[in-house]
């Protein structure tokens, strides 16, 4: 999945002449805090809320100082990096250029979660484990072989930061709801094993917090 698969054709980028006020009129209809600045399909850069507001709303943002200049992907930029992109700047919507460097269009926060919130990971029964892994000592191998003996797979992980910087937090989505051996079986190898979650506590979990987030994004 690349940028160019989630490109909106719902929102349109502002334009110099527009006014902070009719900005601010097109945020509130998508939901969006960020727009990027467009002239003549060239990305003069992304535009807040609080820049807006910070401004006069009735002069053309065209006048207006950017503070946040060009925050952009490319066509062919994967969705991981398009979020790493989003979290560094928090955006709501991220400008993509082709190789030309000419605005092609954006995508939108809203869009990349709806994505996930439909791959396996989130949509599939099972169970979720989280594990507490030395750094040094981390094997996606040998947690895969641990798994994989008590005949189950991994349908889905994230990688987190620990607070504890030697250690790394690993979130594992199994395709099984039956995890006694499992846990046994990682105790055994020294993992800490800090939390688990039965199929129907991860699937009641995962929708309770996609709904509060896609209400959040809709306020």
């Amino acid at each position: 999945m690349t940028a160019s698969d989630l490109i909106s054709d719902l929102v349109s980028p502002a334009k110099t002449s527009d006014t902070g006020e009719e900005l601010l009129t097109m945020m509130g209809v998508y939901h969006l805090r960020h727009l990027p600045i467009v002239n003549n399909k060239e990305l003069l850069g992304v535009i807040s809320e609080d820049e807006i507001l910070s401004q006069d709303v009735d002069a053309a943002v065209g006048s207006y100082p950017l503070s946040m200049r060009r925050p952009f992907v490319e066509m062919h930029t994967n969705i991981i990096d398009m979020m790493r992109i989003m979290s560094e700047y928090n955006l709501t919507a991220v400008p993509v250029i082709d190789h030309n460097n000419v605005f092609t269009g954006m995508v939108l926060q809203e869009d990349i979660v709806k994505y996930f919130g439909q791959s396996a990971t989130f949509t599939q029964p099972g169970s979720v484990i989280i594990v507490e892994v030395n750094r040094q000592d981390y094997s996606l191998h040998e947690i895969t072989r641990i798994i994989e003996h008590e005949s189950a797979a991994i349908i889905g992980m994230l990688i987190f930061e620990h607070f504890n910087p030697n250690s790394i937090r690993v979130i594992l989505k199994l395709n099984t709801k039956n995890l006694k051996h499992i846990l046994a079986g990682l105790q055994r190898y020294e993992y800490i094993v800090e939390a688990s979650f039965s199929e129907y506590e991860v699937i009641d979990s995962f929708q309770d917090r996609y709904d509060s987030l896609m209400n959040y994004l809709n306020v």
